[in-house]
């Protein structure tokens, strides 16, 4: 009798484990969720677990607890996977994971939303290239700060109207991931126009990356940037970093072929004067 118990439980218990992983198969498959956690495997082990206890026969709980113990034990780890989350948004990231699911960007002074704005423009190239931190770490000389408001004079708009600026938090960012993150998370933002920046840390914040490799990398990412745009009607203006390498450069100088403003930051030169070249360069695109 005890032998035929068990073998009943045995069965009960690994078909729901196999129609319960079944049926969570058929569900994440067609989410696709950007960053999908635990992976498929822990998912299936944890559910199948959940679903043999709960559907078998209650006055078992010796062998239920067994069955749940050994379940667990063979379950393949619940932790993220860090670096692939790195890969995204940069070592680091804290609260942005949470924040870009709930397209969020927090800045010097505000949080931004997806929220409609009268006019906005999205900084796509890492803080460190528009935070200055390399040069000053003072959040009012950060270009979303200064271009806010000197987009604000150039398009004579008076409170409440006003122009949103958000920036991707990314410190140490790159070409492709700035474009993956804004992809997959704030296409929501309808940007009227995107400010794309290549800075003199490009190569140095991709990861296990050669300068051969990268500089195709960075070839495809701004032509994919440059047709998204065109496609969506956004205005593009480029931003080139002091000290970019030349095949960079070059990159950049095909993207502005196709007629889209570019923006060389001088070496040593102010935040300031940055942001009203880069103002004389956006505020035409926004204009009606």
């Amino acid at each position: 009798l005890a032998a035929t118990t068990v073998r009943h439980f045995l069965w009960h218990a690994l078909g729901t484990a196999v129609l319960t992983a079944f049926g969570a198969w058929l569900v994440t498959r067609q989410t696709g969720l950007p960053l999908q956690q635990p992976p498929a495997g822990a998912l299936f082990a944890l559910l199948g677990a959940g679903g043999a206890i709960g559907l078998s026969a209650a006055p078992r709980r010796a062998l239920l607890l067994l069955a749940a113990a050994l379940l667990l034990a063979t379950m393949p780890s619940l932790r993220a996977d860090e670096s692939a989350l790195d890969e995204v948004f940069g070592p680091a990231a804290g609260s942005q994971l949470a924040e870009a699911e709930a397209q969020l960007l927090r800045g010097p002074y505000t949080i931004h939303d997806a929220r409609s704005a009268d006019y906005r423009v999205f900084l796509l190239g890492g803080q460190l290239l528009y935070g200055r931190a390399h040069e000053s770490a003072a959040p009012e000389e950060h270009l979303e700060v200064l271009l806010a408001g000197d987009l604000q004079v150039a398009l004579d708009l008076a409170a409440p109207r006003r122009v949103d600026v958000p920036c991707l938090a990314t410190e140490n960012a790159h070409a492709a991931q700035q474009w993956d993150v804004f992809r997959r998370f704030y296409t929501g933002y309808r940007p009227g126009v995107i400010v794309f920046g290549v800075s003199s840390f490009e190569l140095d914040a991709a990861p296990a990356s050669t300068a051969a490799s990268h500089v195709e990398s960075l070839g495809r990412t701004l032509t994919a940037v440059a047709d998204y745009c065109a496609e969506h009607g956004i205005g593009l203006v480029l931003l080139a970093d002091p000290g970019l390498p030349g095949v960079f450069r070059a990159a950049l100088d095909r993207i502005a072929a196709r007629g889209c403003p570019l923006v060389e930051i001088a070496a040593g030169e102010a935040p300031t004067s940055i942001s009203k070249r880069l103002t004389a360069a956006i505020a035409p695109l926004l204009r009606p």
